[in-house]
């Protein structure tokens, strides 16, 4: 019992070790990292507090610049503190009158900047969990290929269970989204 024990707490700390070399996670940021993030940066959006357009932030010559910035903040974990703040635009929500505060839909206009930042930040964490298998299976929500959806579906299923004795499930050749069309047929006794 004691050799199966220690065993496994040598496995555990050997994963726990390979966590602990996060050196990927810590490394400064490099110009690929900016390039990549300025290839997702949406054009034509709102801007934010910093005023700048995505468009501006796409240029090139803007690389080595926006590397040193991030590469002061990163490491001291300081952020200028405009990135703290955004412009909350109230919409109107279709149908809705304008008097009534809660016929609004607010979008946060975030600093494009610090948007840029929690791309790379984000990006380096979603690799290094995706890598070292940290996250649990169950975890769907800010993972690639992933949907909430997919824990929804379950949630009625089992809401449907329990109203019925049996439950019969069909999946038809329907395209709705990437599921399919779903049926859910009660069988009673």
């Amino acid at each position: 019992m004691n050799r199966k024990l220690e065993s496994e707490y040598e496995n555990l700390t050997t994963h726990i070790d390979e966590i602990l070399k996060a050196d990927d996670m810590n490394s400064n940021i490099s110009l690929e990292e900016i390039e990549s993030a300025m290839k997702h940066a949406k054009l034509g959006k709102a801007v934010g507090i910093d005023n700048l357009p995505n468009e501006v932030l796409r240029n090139t010559s803007l690389l080595s610049v926006l590397q040193k910035l991030f590469n002061v903040c990163f490491p001291n974990g300081i952020v200028p503190s405009m990135w703290c703040s955004s412009i909350i635009h109230p919409i109107l929500k279709d149908g809705k009158d304008y008097r009534d505060p809660m016929g609004n839909r607010c979008i946060s206009l975030m600093s494009t900047v610090a948007k840029m930042f929690s791309f790379i930040l984000n990006k380096r964490l979603a690799t290094f969990f995706d890598r070292n298998n940290t996250l649990c299976e169950e975890q769907n929500g800010f993972r690639k290929l992933r949907s909430c959806l997919e824990h929804i579906f379950t949630l009625e299923l089992h809401k449907i269970e329990r109203k019925c004795d049996r439950l019969v499930l069909r999946r038809f050749g329907g395209t709705r989204g990437q599921y399919g069309t779903y049926t859910v047929c009660p069988v009673y006794k």
